[in-house]
């Protein structure tokens, strides 16, 4: 009888770390090249491997810097848009 249980990934392809990242293969190509995502070439396969552990982390460290930009006020929201000037004495339902 076959153990239905699957191991966790400890590699993605570039294809699939440009899906889950939501960018092209070509871009993760360059995240590689630029040692921001390290990687393990398979030789004359023309493979490139990603280990789970680096992906996981980038996509960690984006959430993060996302959130502190979403919580942190702008330098320009002090100052109102013409917009928010006109629309500033309506009374919203």
């Amino acid at each position: 009888m076959a153990d239905s249980r699957q191991l966790p990934k400890l590699t993605y392809s570039t294809r699939e770390v440009a899906v889950m990242l939501g960018v092209s293969r070509p871009t993760v190509d360059r995240l590689v090249r630029d040692g921001v995502l390290p990687s393990v070439d398979l030789g004359s396969t023309r493979r490139t491997l990603i280990p789970a552990w680096a992906v996981e982390l980038l996509v960690a460290e984006r959430r993060a810097t996302l959130r502190r930009s979403l919580c942190q006020p702008s330098s320009r929201s002090s100052r109102k848009s013409a917009t928010a000037r006109s629309f500033s004495g309506r009374k919203w339902p």
